[in-house]
């Protein structure tokens, strides 16, 4: 019974050493798993924050790239330029005139924001400025190009007379008898052509409908050369907006109605809350209202108006010798609602000049980003008379309409241009020979990429 005792318990000893043989390794095989999972959830942790440092000092570095683009269109908006001295550079905060290198680019400008540098390059042109800027942060560059135009000083109908920066239509019948550009599509429904050059923005469209067409010329009124709506030429068109300077408080508008006088019943124009005769009327500040049967001869050179406003049967003339620029100010700054056209020529309205000499006369729109603003040319308007001046309207901002029969002559530029059935557009040969007013620049940026992070070659653009 010992024996047999003895012999369980050398049993039970020899199966818990065996057992404890296996548990070993067993233990070192787990801490060895733990461990790995450790080492791969460290490891990816650091690379996770590494790959979040870097993707903050990648933004951080374009954010500065921005700044300096931004600084550049600050400096060339307010600092005065001169043909000798096109380039406004920047070091430490103080600007400084300087004539382009040789390559026609001006010399690099430097800055910091929020202790990352940037420095940045201009090259200046007829009415354009283009801008490379680098940014950099903790070691990672960004490199974009920038460019900004003006409308200012620049002849903005060189190319075409017709221009509108979102899109082109007209129904049916309408018609226009000269050069033809937009950013958009060129809708021309029934009956209704293009007779001239025309170009639409990349990606889009000259479409026609109906017998409507494009030709490439014409003798009026006649069309000539029908042209594939396919072959359209594609380009980009920028319209710069309108800067009135300080035509709101500096302008003639004080000659109404003392130097520039009235024709016909003198109770029935009103201006800025007075009629001709004195009497209190109920125009708008800023508002020049024709009723029937009227006329005002304009003799000044610069004009601030909210609104212009002719019924049936008026005139407004512009003086034989005289050169008539008016401004029309922002609806924000007029307080006009969308539903307010800042023009409404009613039937047989006409602004047209007097004498023999030829006379400018610019219609120029500030116009809104947030609230639309119209120009309105009803039926049997016409604008320039018998083409012999040259007349423009300007409104890069603004929604250009034509009613039925509405006749315009001259050059012309809105956001979007509707004609309806039977309008036309035709125009002189001195029309694209128009230079807007030369007024402070005011460079837009109209185009933004991002580049290589360094020059593939020379120019700075390269890569770009």
């Amino acid at each position: 019974m010992l024996r047999r005792s003895r012999s369980a318990v050398a049993a039970v000893r020899q199966a818990a050493t065996r057992e404890h043989g296996f548990a070993v390794p067993t233990v070192l095989l787990m801490l060895l798993a733990v461990s790995s999972i450790v080492g791969v959830a460290v490891t990816s942790a650091v690379q996770a924050q590494r790959g979040t440092t870097r993707d903050a000092d990648t933004k951080l570095s374009l954010l500065a790239a921005e700044a300096g683009a931004s600084q550049a269109l600050l400096h060339y908006n307010r600092v005065p330029t001169t043909p000798a001295t096109p380039c406004v550079v920047s070091s430490g905060g103080t600007a400084t005139l300087a004539a382009t290198g040789a390559n026609g680019w001006c010399p690099t400008s430097t800055g910091t924001v929020n202790s990352n540098v940037f420095n940045y390059e201009v090259l200046p042109g007829n009415g354009t400025i283009e801008v490379v800027s680098t940014g950099k942060a903790d070691g990672i560059d960004r490199r974009i190009d920038v460019s900004a135009s003006s409308s200012s000083d620049q002849q903005i109908f060189s190319e075409f007379n017709v221009q509108a920066q979102d899109s082109i239509t007209l129904d049916s019948d309408a018609s226009i008898y000269t050069s033809t550009a937009t950013d958009g599509d060129i809708s021309l429904l029934s009956n209704a052509r293009v007779c001239g050059a025309a170009s639409v923005g990349i990606g889009h469209d000259l479409t026609t409908s109906s017998n409507a067409g494009w030709y490439g010329s014409y003798a009026h009124p006649v069309c000539t050369t029908p042209m594939d709506p396919g072959d359209v030429p594609q380009e980009e068109l920028t319209l710069p907006p309108v800067n009135q300077g300080d035509a709101p408080t500096n302008n003639d508008n004080d000659r109404f109605f003392s130097q520039d006088l009235i024709s016909g019943n003198q109770s029935k124009v009103c201006f800025d809350g007075l009629k001709g005769d004195g009497s209190a009327g109920t125009c708008g500040s800023r508002v020049l209202d024709l009723s029937s049967n009227t006329a005002v001869t304009l003799g000044g050179s610069t004009y601030s108006l909210c609104r212009l406003v002719m019924s049936s049967n008026t005139n407004l003339f512009i003086a034989a010798g005289a050169d008539v620029t008016i401004y029309f100010d922002s609806p924000e700054a007029c307080e006009l609602s969308a539903s307010e056209p800042q023009i409404g020529l009613d039937s047989n309205a006409r602004i047209t000049a007097t004498g023999g000499a030829a006379s400018n006369i610019a219609l120029l729109f500030v116009g809104s980003e947030s609230i639309e603003t119209t120009i309105q040319l009803n039926s049997n308007t016409q604008v320039a008379g018998a083409c012999e001046q040259n007349f423009v309207i300007y409104a890069p901002l603004t929604h250009i309409e034509m009613d039925s029969n509405s006749v315009f002559c001259g050059a012309l530029a809105g956001r979007t241009i509707h004609m309806d059935s039977n309008a036309t557009v035709f125009t002189d040969s001195g029309a694209s020979q128009f230079t807007l007013p030369n007024t402070p620049p005011h460079y837009v940026m109209d185009r933004f990429i991002e580049c290589t992070s360094t020059p593939a070659a020379d120019p700075p653009d390269g890569g770009c």
